[in-house]
């Protein structure tokens, strides 16, 4: 199982530069995932503090936002541990790299910059919302988020042996965490069974939560969250995950968070031009089938460098991100508005293109697959199975298209222990061993409950696994099928060896909302402006790395829902 984490890649022509430790990052990154790293291509300095300035990934948690809500709330910020931030600066950096060694050779010679502090910072702007929503719930609050992230419960609960990270979304989760606790008598009293209610005022029910819980071990409540579909999840050690089945075979130390195999051979963009002014990746064709956060945010970075992602919805089941932060303004403002004024959704889907299809049609089937026919690539985040209940498994694909390399990231990966888990970024990072690695001073447990690590970092690896794949298929003419867990992912994030000794956080902590203002981050703002159908003018989060001095640009609005033209 070992060799289907590697892939075919070959040599990358890569000019990582920089004193830090995030070039020396890129570079295990790429080798993981089956490259020879070479001298040449363009140039990409990495940065472990900011662009410009030497630091540690220690002191961009500090003033990147992390910092800003890891830790009580009558105590310090804290930063992340274990090199995360150095090792998403090398991953950007790896994923860059494989997107010029995409373009080839006659690509000209743009600069890129990317810093840890840039990164997440973009994380964290992605995840806060809007500036009154940042002032207000970007805090400091122990293992639970403040008002929950505005449903009850998000945030680590003491069990009886540990912790379990305890998440809803909707009223239908909160009754399936209730019921997979027993029905406690206290949910079923008046005003328990409203979860939005509940997040404003939640310490009465923080406390009884905790009692239920303290008789009940970590791995039967994650059994009983997996019989009735509650999101549940205990928070493990690397160790304790590996010995319960959650990782896949071949994972026994840290490796590549997918499985790869073969599908056919051919190439869609053989005949088309790579590389252009929208970036290293036009030319490429991108199928996004994807949700939420992690898998749209894959299309994002994609599409930012320039491929032309196409988003397919439908209207009974569209992109749940399209009523991010205006859950609560459910039936006080038009439907078809709200629908369409998430920010949160604005810039994770800018530049991409959109389709309304019913795939559970034979008529949305059928022209979902002349799509796969034409395209490079096809994303998808769904749960374990669900694209072969829509008839569009990988043999299908594969049918349709010898040459398409696909990409499924779902939570657990097919053939994890837990592969029938609903998976949300917080309980993905709790499984994979990231989660109990972040402690206060004293040395007790307290985790990142509102800076998610799980679901941009999947979107980051997912990025890498499907430029590696489309490189190893100029290599060697065979599409892919590739199958990313995302406790993988933050697995090889947390468990990958450190390059060096633990460093201090010496900066002072910046609060999210004033970050706009600090020096750090004032020679290349964090934001760029757009103009939607809907919303208008608007300030969007940026990419995350800088080519020539600049962000990427803004090409398109997020795609509305076509309500007339759907099949």
């Amino acid at each position: 199982m070992k060799a289907m984490r590697r892939l075919p890649v070959g040599t990358v022509p890569a000019s990582f530069e920089g004193k830090g430790r995030a070039p020396a990052y890129a570079d295990t990154w790429l080798e993981l995932a089956g490259a020879a790293v070479a001298p040449g291509g363009p140039s990409i300095r990495l940065w472990d503090f900011q662009v410009g300035t030497e630091g540690s990934g220690a002191d961009a948690s500090a003033v990147a936002g992390p910092a800003a809500v890891i830790g009580h709330g009558d105590g310090p910020g804290l930063p992340l541990p274990a090199d995360m931030p150095e090792k998403w600066c090398g991953l950007v950096g790896a994923m860059l790299a494989l997107a010029e060694t995409w373009r080839g050779a006659d690509g000209g010679a743009p600069e890129y910059d990317a810093s840890a502090a840039d990164i997440m910072r973009a994380f964290a702007l992605q995840n806060s919302g809007t500036p009154e929503e940042r002032r207000r719930l970007w805090k400091r609050n122990g293992r639970i988020c403040v008002e929950h992230g505005l449903i009850f419960p998000m945030g680590f609960f003491a069990c009886r042996d540990g912790h379990v990270a305890l998440l809803g979304r909707s009223r239908r989760d909160w009754r399936r965490i209730a019921t997979a606790l027993g029905e406690p008598e206290w949910a079923r009293r008046p005003g328990f069974d409203n979860p939005f209610a509940l997040a404003r005022d939640s310490a009465e029910a923080d406390a009884l939560l905790e009692e239920t819980l303290a008789d009940k071990a970590r791995d039967d409540l994650l059994a009983r969250g997996l019989e009735v579909g509650a999101v549940i999840a205990p928070v493990y050690s690397y160790g304790e995950a590996l010995e319960r089945g959650v990782f896949r075979p071949g994972f026994e130390e840290p490796a590549m968070p997918f499985l790869a195999e073969p599908t056919g051979r051919g190439s869609a963009a053989d005949h088309r031009k790579r590389g252009g002014r929208a970036g290293p990746l036009e030319g490429l064709v991108c199928i996004e089938l994807c949700w939420i956060w992690s898998g749209p945010m894959v299309g994002q970075l994609l599409a930012d460098l320039g491929a032309e992602v196409v988003k397919v919805e439908s209207l009974d089941r569209f992109d749940l991100y399209r009523t991010r932060g205006l859950e609560h303004l459910r039936g006080q403002m038009d439907e078809h508005v709200r629908l369409e004024s998430s920010l949160y959704f604005h810039s994770l889907n800018r530049n991409k293109t959109g389709l309304s299809l019913n795939l559970k049609s034979d008529e949305g089937r059928t022209r979902l697959l002349e799509l796969v026919s034409r395209a490079d690539l096809l994303i998808e985040n769904f749960t374990v199975g669900t694209m072969d209940r829509m008839g569009l498994g990988r043999e299908v694909l594969a049918r349709a298209n010898p040459g398409l390399v696909s990409l499924s990231m779902s939570g657990p990966g097919k053939g994890s222990a837990v592969e029938r888990l609903r998976s949300y970024g917080l309980v993905l990072s709790a499984l994979a061993g990231a989660e109990i690695l972040i402690r206060d001073d004293a040395g007790a447990f307290i985790g990142s409950p509102t800076f998610s690590i799980s679901d941009p970092n999947a979107a980051c690896f997912g990025s890498l696994a499907a430029l590696a794949a489309l490189v190893a298929r100029d290599r060697d003419g065979q599409g892919r099928a590739l199958d990313l867990s995302q406790i993988e992912a933050a697995a090889a994030l947390a468990a990958t060896p450190a390059a060096g000794p633990v460093l201090p956080m010496t900066a002072a902590v910046v609060e999210l909302d004033e970050s706009d203002a600090s020096p750090v981050f004032a020679d290349c703002p964090g934001w760029i402006e757009a103009q939607h159908p809907v919303t208008g003018k608007e300030l969007l989060v940026a990419s995350p790395w800088r080519v020539n001095g600049h962000r990427a640009p803004f090409r398109k609005p997020a795609p509305m829902l076509d309500r007339g033209g759907e099949r």
